[in-house]
């Protein structure tokens, strides 16, 4: 069905149709330091008499000359950047599939961090073959670092295989029995070192805490007191899972202050 879509000030001529933009009155009074608007009417509103006599009455005092209508309703609009949150993509990097986890705010932020990811580790051409939210897990970039080494009989020792495991646990901690749950991706050889590596991090992960808490005067707190004692770290599941590789969460940052700048730019321009 094609849109019937067009700007007017005639009243006749939006009667029954709907607003295709939202109509947004600037205030032009003092200048303050965060410009202000007044939301006059959504987007996707129905236009009878009532409204358009609305939007008269701001054409009339010279706010407006016009307003865009449409016979299609709009009423959802796209949500900007809000947290960080795990992402899939699926890649075509010549012949072969590449499989990244990383972190972004949006679809079009995954997409982006995983290109420049592929433009720095990669050759060749790319194109994107699906993207798709994960799970809410934590991925571990630490690995375990092996030393070239021979055996007793002065052989070199074969090259240890590593596989990416999808690792749900249970942190049991001892000052006050609190359990928590977690999901970690992990890159290991067997669920055993991958279990390592996540109490690994947790213990990082207990210190960072408890020197944030340190700096806002938390320290009277259980919370601060319970990441200070030892805990016992069960895992629920183990199961192997089709990566290439985990994007470093510094990339996805800089990516988002890289941005950040240069929208700050174009509002200075």
């Amino acid at each position: 069905m094609k849109e019937n879509r067009f700007k007017t000030s005639e009243p006749e001529a939006m009667l029954g149709f709907y607003l295709a933009e939202d109509f947004v009155d600037e205030d032009k009074g003092e200048v303050v330091p965060v410009t202000r608007y007044e939301l006059v009417m959504e987007r996707g509103t129905y236009l009878d008499q009532d409204e358009i006599s609305k939007l008269m009455f701001h054409m009339q005092a010279g706010e407006i000359s016009e307003v865009e209508v449409t016979d299609v309703k709009r009423s959802a609009r796209p949500m900007g950047p809000t947290n960080f949150k795990p992402w899939k993509v699926t890649a075509g990097v010549n012949s072969k599939t590449v499989v990244l986890l990383l972190y972004a705010k949006s679809l079009q932020g995954a997409l982006e961090i995983a290109g420049e990811y592929l433009e720095r580790n990669y050759s060749g051409g790319y194109g994107f073959l699906a993207v798709q939210g994960f799970k809410d897990a934590i991925f571990i970039e630490k690995t375990v670092s092996e030393e070239p080494g021979e055996d007793v009989f002065g052989n070199e020792e074969p090259k240890v295989d590593r596989s990416f495991y999808q690792v749900e646990t249970t942190v049991l901690w001892i000052f006050d029995d609190f359990e928590t749950d977690r999901l970690f991706v992990v890159l290991a050889k067997d669920v055993d070192e991958a279990k390592g590596l996540v109490e690994d991090w947790v213990r990082d992960y207990a210190q960072r805490e408890r020197k944030r808490m340190e700096g806002q005067g938390s320290t009277g707190m259980d919370a601060y007191k319970r990441l200070g004692m030892d805990f016992d770290l069960s895992v629920k599941s183990a199961t192997k899972i089709p990566c290439t590789a985990t994007v470093p969460m510094e990339m996805s940052r800089d990516y988002y202050e890289s941005h950040k700048e240069e929208t700050e730019g174009e509002e200075d321009e």
